[in-house]
């Protein structure tokens, strides 16, 4: 199921919001939230990014050119709630990290977006061709 809470809040969208608003529908659940390297790195930017911690587990999922170690205070955070167990996600309900461990591909999101925003196609050759033409088709990544 598709969760459309985000699509219609009104105002700006806040993972911090979200969470909390899981939690409030789920209160038993243990959340996981799945992060490109990429994005992490960033993460001291976000809306109330350490509160993030008391809601949800992440799950990083490395990226090309994106590796460990973090700025300060990335880098401590990551150090003390990294975890090379998954299964440690069940010990408690919020609060770990754990890296993916996968091979890495250049391709992201916000590559994609770029791309389509430049009237690039050529990032159709990194994708399978289903998901591009379902990109195509229901026009994502549109720049709004």
């Amino acid at each position: 199921i598709i969760d459309q809470r985000e699509l219609q809040r009104e105002s700006p969208s806040y993972t911090i919001e979200t969470l909390n608003s899981l939690h409030q529908e789920f209160p038993d659940a243990v959340l996981c939230l799945i992060l490109g390297m990429d994005q992490f790195s960033q993460f001291t930017q976000w809306y109330q990014w350490e509160q993030i911690f008391n809601l949800t587990h992440i799950a990083l999922a490395p990226r090309t050119n994106y590796s460990t170690p973090f700025v300060p205070p990335l880098d401590l955070i990551f150090q003390q709630r990294h975890t090379t167990n998954p299964y440690e996600f069940n010990q408690s309900s919020a609060g770990r990290i754990w890296t993916i461990p996968m091979s890495t591909i250049d391709i992201s999101s916000t590559n994609i977006r770029a791309a389509l925003a430049n009237h690039e196609t050529k990032i159709q050759h990194d994708l399978p061709l289903k998901v591009w033409e379902y990109i195509v088709k229901n026009q994502l990544y549109k720049a709004s």
